[in-house]
């Protein structure tokens, strides 16, 4: 399971990304990302995980959007 954030303070920043791997004889993994209401992605986030504002803007989910539709095969 790895989790992505907009920053490291609780109060301050939200998820931005959850991502999931199925152990065992299956490749089936989970990944989806979410717009961070309330917080924008930081340059140095940015930089460490490779998600850009932009891009959470245009394809991420709506905070309390199902998250059943990230999964993958």
């Amino acid at each position: 399971m790895d989790l992505e954030t907009s920053g490291l303070k609780h109060e301050e920043h939200r998820m931005i990304q959850i991502a999931a791997k199925v152990l065992g004889g299956t490749d089936d993994i989970f990944n989806a990302y979410v717009k961070p209401v309330g917080a924008e992605v930081s340059p140095f986030i940015s930089e460490l995980t490779g998600i850009q504002q932009a891009f959470l803007d245009e394809e991420g989910m709506q905070k309390g959007q199902s998250l059943c539709g990230g999964w993958a095969t």
